[in-house]
């Protein structure tokens, strides 16, 4: 194991030098940690949990995408600390002055990087929320199993629109 773990660290000391170096690299690196989160979301809500085991394997899952996306959304913050968050639009506005009167549905996918602050975080948060009412609902034991897919799911697509802010 330490062999393994000694022969890794070059390695990864050779990508964080090409990150720094060249900020391309840093944001494929953004862009595949997002994928993976996507694989991992997919991957959950393709569980049928019709039976105690595929329960426990459901709530593995989502304790794992949890965690991983609480990694994600940290590493991103870092990354987005040096950007200063704009104000809303609506913010210079005064009460009843060009109210939308619904949000504006998801745009095209554009790069992690890219993706506004405010736009981010809503959807970080979101799916970290209802992740955690998937995982306190098999704690619970007592939903219906289309309940949890329709959670997981819901997860699913939060994560997919993180990197669709509306256009304009």
């Amino acid at each position: 194991m330490r062999r393994w773990i000694m022969a890794f660290l070059p390695a990864l000391a050779a990508a964080l030098a090409l990150a720094s170096v060249h900020p391309a690299a840093a944001q494929t690196a953004r862009d595949g940690a997002y994928e993976a989160l996507l694989r991992q979301a997919s991957a959950l809500a393709a569980v049928e949990p019709t039976d105690q085991e595929r329960r426990q394997l459901m709530r593995a899952m989502a304790v794992t995408l949890a965690d991983g996306l609480k990694r994600f959304t940290i590493a991103e913050t870092e990354a987005r600390a040096d950007d200063k968050v704009a104000a809303p639009p609506a913010a210079g506005l005064r009460p009843g002055e060009g109210a939308e009167p619904g949000a504006k549905p998801p745009g095209a996918r554009e790069p992690v990087p890219e993706v506004p602050n405010p736009w981010f975080a809503r959807y970080a948060t979101d799916a970290r929320a209802e992740l955690d009412r998937l995982i306190a609902a098999l704690d619970a034991g007592d939903e219906a199993a289309a309940d949890l897919m329709l959670k997981a799911d819901t997860v699913n697509l939060l994560l997919r629109d993180l990197v669709r802010p509306p256009e304009g």
